[in-house]
């Protein structure tokens, strides 16, 4: 209504850098949850083993990649089974210095990181995330996490979080 007479010119936007390595991250994300949406009764890990086996990725591209998909898997499957596969892929574990500004980024990371049975970085995860941002949270994430800490869920090698951790976090 205020500017229903304006007439103005478009603007065009500026060109974006197209970095082929992340365009693939893209692709095969994309490429997973289409397909896990059209076939929800697909093996997951069996289809993401499948779409990786197709592509070069360098490590920090794959472990990206995985970081992305931990929200589906706690939506629609099973985290333990994204971090079993993080090993299988042969990926460092994830580190409190991977740890940044990106609320998405560390809030995506709080399943892998738990799994792992670094419990201190959780609670380090959860504490960044306060005061909340405008930034976008992945709540699947951060909602498996504090579900498994409440019921002193085992992490992969089937150690539980002592009894300081789960206060701290």
């Amino acid at each position: 209504y205020l500017l229903e007479r304006e007439e103005t010119e478009s603007v065009s936007a500026p060109a974006v850098p197209v970095d082929p390595a992340w365009q693939m991250v893209d692709e095969v994300r994309n490429r997973f949850t289409r397909t896990m949406r059209d076939a929800p009764g697909g093996d997951p890990i069996a289809l993401l083993g499948s779409l990786l086996s197709g592509v070069s990725l360098a490590p920090q591209r794959r472990e990206a990649l995985l970081v992305s998909l931990t929200e589906w898997f706690c939506s629609h499957g099973d985290p333990r089974d994204l971090a079993a596969f993080w090993r299988v892929q042969k990926l460092p574990p994830l580190t409190v210095s991977a740890l940044s500004e990106d609320v998405w980024h560390t809030s995506a990371m709080l399943p892998l990181l738990y799994l792992q049975g670094q419990f201190d970085d959780v609670a380090r995860a959860i504490e960044a995330l306060v005061p909340p941002s405008p930034q976008w949270v992945v709540t699947p994430t951060l909602g498996w996490v504090l579900g498994a800490v409440a019921r002193g869920a085992a992490d992969q090698g089937g150690q539980g979080p002592c009894a300081a951790q789960p206060a701290a976090i």
